[in-house]
C-alpha cells in the first residue's frame, strides 16, 4: 500500500489528501449486481469486437469500430435509421445514461446521434459508452442479432 501512495504522489503528482480519498474507494465492495454487468461488459465487447474484425478484415480498423458503432445505434434504434428518429427502444437505453437524466429524451438522441455522425467524440468512446448503456441481455441480443460471421 505504501507503494501504490507513493507512485500516486510521485508519477501523478498528486496530494496526499486526494490519494487518501482514491485509497477510501478501494476498501469498499462493490455489488455482485455492479460487478456481473461490469465483467458482461468487458466480456461481450471484447467478443463484439472480435467478431467485427473477423467480419470486416478487409477495410481499416478504424472503420471496424465504425460499423460496430453504427450496428449497436441500429440495433438500439429497432433497426430504423436514426434520422427518422428514436424508437422507444432507443429513447429507454439513452435515458439511462446519468448525464441527462433530467434532460428531455430528445435532446439526448439529437446529441448523440450528431456527435457519432461528426466524430466529435472518438467512436471508440461512443461505442463504449453506448455499450455500457446496453443491459447485459440486451449485449447478448445484439451479438445474437449482429454477431454473425460473414464475407
Amino acid at each position: 500500500m505504501d507503494k501504490l501512495v507513493g507512485d500516486l504522489q510521485i508519477k501523478k503528482g498528486l496530494p496526499l489528501e486526494i490519494i487518501q480519498i482514491i485509497l477510501r474507494y478501494t476498501y469498499r465492495p462493490q455489488p455482485g449486481e455492479l460487478m456481473c454487468d461490469i465483467k458482461n461488459f468487458i466480456e461481450r465487447i471484447s467478443y463484439a469486437k472480435e467478431l467485427y474484425e473477423i467480419r470486416w478484415h478487409k477495410i481499416e480498423p478504424d472503420e471496424v469500430t465504425n460499423w460496430l458503432l453504427n450496428d449497436v445505434m441500429r440495433f438500439a434504434n429497432s433497426g430504423r435509421p436514426t434520422n427518422l428518429g428514436s424508437h422507444p427502444k432507443m429513447r429507454n437505453i439513452l435515458s439511462r445514461f446519468f448525464m441527462f437524466q433530467h434532460t428531455g429524451i430528445q435532446p439526448i438522441f439529437t446529441r448523440y446521434v450528431s456527435n457519432a455522425h461528426c466524430q466529435r467524440i472518438p467512436t471508440s468512446s461512443m461505442v463504449n459508452v453506448f455499450w455500457g448503456l446496453l443491459t447485459c441481455k440486451e449485449r447478448d441480443e445484439f451479438i445474437e442479432e449482429y454477431g454473425a460471421v460473414w464475407d
